[in-house]
């Protein structure tokens, strides 16, 4: 461990107990171009305290909603009345992720993770970010490098989306390949953390209880081949989600068939 994050690190553990009881709101304006970025694009909210945090998209429909993507496809936005949140708890060691892939009957899928533990190297660059001094750092995650700034004068181990880890708040983020990206707004207290939660209405759902779920979803839609046609699901393309070939469930079901 470098002495800079050493030293980094100390000062986050020293910092943590003044925000006890205390709750803020972070507003980036985040760039998505991914396929499903639509909706991820724009305003963006993090909620935090000194435990736990929640990642809203406050412009998700409340509605169900058909868009066309640039290759012409159609797509089903489902409806999340909690903002499509992403919520993480230091605490719990966990974090409860809403994603609209597959989703059917009008419910998003929560799935969970142990609190992302992302090998970040920091340098000693700093620039100054509304206001806040930010130190320089970059990692690999789901399968693209990031460059971040983030600020040990909010002294938060959270940041957008699945993002955190880092002795501070991540101010800003992206990808090198440019289709991430997360730009710091502003910061602000907030009266009351009771947002601050997991999803309650969207189904939580296991990876295997998932993978299950995608193959039938499959075979019933393979089932309305007929000898003249044949119809079956695609997969996604590598760039669906901000993690890179993330569902392959199908691709690999078909190649173990002998597609």
């Amino acid at each position: 461990m470098s002495k800079l994050l050493t030293i980094l690190i100390l000062l986050l553990f020293w910092s943590l107990a003044p925000l006890s009881a205390q709750n803020y709101e972070v507003t980036y304006n985040g760039f998505i171009g991914t396929r499903n970025g639509t909706f991820r694009t724009g305003k963006t909210v993090l909620q935090f305290n000194d435990t736990a945090s929640v990642y809203l998209y406050p412009d998700w429909p409340i509605e169900g909603w058909m868009f066309s993507d640039d290759g012409g496809g159609t797509y089903r936005i489902f409806p999340d009345q909690e903002q499509f949140r992403t919520y993480t708890s230091l605490t719990m060691n966990v974090q409860y992720e809403t994603n609209e892939y597959s989703s059917m009957n009008g419910t998003n899928f929560v799935f969970t993770h142990e609190l992302n533990k992302i090998d970040w190297s920091i340098s000693g660059d700093t620039v100054v970010i509304g206001g806040y001094t930010s130190y320089r750092a970059e990692t690999d995650f789901g399968g693209r490098h990031y460059t971040a700034y983030f600020s040990p004068e909010i002294p938060v181990p959270f940041g957008p989306y699945l993002f955190g880890g880092l002795p501070g708040l991540i101010m800003e983020m992206q990808s090198d390949d440019g289709l991430v990206a997360y730009a710091f707004e502003y910061l602000r207290p907030i009266d009351n953390g009771d947002n601050i939660h997991p999803p309650t209405l969207a189904r939580y759902i296991t990876d295997e209880d998932f993978e299950k779920y995608v193959i039938d979803l499959l075979l019933s839609v393979e089932n309305l081949s007929t000898e003249s046609s044949t119809t079956t699901n695609g997969n996604p393309p590598s760039n669906h989600d901000i993690i890179k070939d993330r569902w392959t469930i199908v691709k690999d079901y078909k190649r173990a068939r002998g597609y």
